[in-house]
């Protein structure tokens, strides 16, 4: 009979096990297929509102921008999708792993997506009114001084706070897949949906920062929205290094916000020129 049981045992171990890797490569497809989809409607939207305003550096000289609210909310959603998806990729195919044992299917991961995308999609309400806010300014505020300088002080706060505590504790979290196991150890997409929620809060309070740069360069800056990405996604997955990364990416952001301030006429070098920005 305890022979019996230990055979059953072992069967439903490799069951679940193998169960368990379909699950990853599912979901890892997901993932990867829900990133370049969402990189590929930004390319065609960025060419398409290439010549309009969408950051403080295209005032002056970009076409007139009339972008509805709700389809900015979707743009936006949209180059969440792309940017975040490849940087919480590896903790969430994490989650999936660690739900193998529960046979509780993919539901929960997508929920933990779902809750995820569902903070970063309300993050947008502050570019959206950003972006209502300098698309009606005159021709004429190009000339003036304000304009550099507080998209200088943006670059430099923005490139300063890499450098805070605040940041600190903030990557740490993203990148403690163990604590986020504990937090997550509820049952369910609820409790899967809620993880996704508290995670991204310490994701918003890791990168809001470099995210706020956008609004200079241009919201749809794709050259600028790939080197994001690519910081974002080194400083969360490589411990050895990403602190570094982080902090190199702050002096970079950092001196391009002194240079902006010292020569307005630098706002243009960043601003002009890519795809979705010019």
């Amino acid at each position: 009979m305890e022979m019996s049981t230990d055979v059953g045992n072992e069967g439903s171990t490799l069951i679940s096990g193998g169960a368990g890797r379909r699950s990853l490569l599912i979901v890892g497809a997901i993932l990867t297929g829900l990133a370049v989809l969402a990189w590929v409607l930004t390319a065609r939207q960025a060419i398409g509102m290439s010549g309009m305003v969408t950051g403080l550096g295209q005032i002056g000289w970009g076409m007139p921008n009339d972008m509805a609210a709700p389809l900015f909310m979707v743009m936006w959603l949209t180059m969440m999708v792309a940017m975040m998806l490849p940087t919480v990729g590896p903790l969430v195919l994490t989650h999936q792993r660690g739900l193998a044992p529960r046979r509780e299917g993919m539901g929960p991961t997508l929920a933990f997506l779902l809750g995820y995308l569902a903070v970063w999609t309300a993050v947008g309400l502050a570019p959206l009114a950003a972006f209502l806010g300098f698309r009606t300014l005159p021709m004429e505020a190009a000339s003036s001084h304000w304009i550099p300088l507080v998209s200088g002080l943006i670059l430099l706060a923005a490139g300063l706070y890499q450098f805070t505590p605040v940041k600190k504790a903030s990557l740490g979290a993203c990148r403690s897949s163990l604590s986020f196991q504990r937090q997550g150890n509820g049952r369910g997409g609820r409790s899967a949906f809620q993880t996704g929620l508290a995670y991204s809060i310490h994701c918003l309070g890791c990168c809001w920062a470099l995210m706020a740069t956008l609004l200079v360069v241009g919201l749809m800056n794709l050259l600028w929205m790939a080197a994001l990405t690519l910081v974002l996604l080194v400083e969360r997955n490589s411990k050895p290094y990403g602190m570094a990364f982080s902090r190199a990416a702050g002096v970079l952001v950092a001196a391009l916000g002194v240079a902006v301030i010292a020569r307005p006429e630098f706002l243009a070098i960043l601003s002009h020129g890519f795809p979705g920005a010019s």
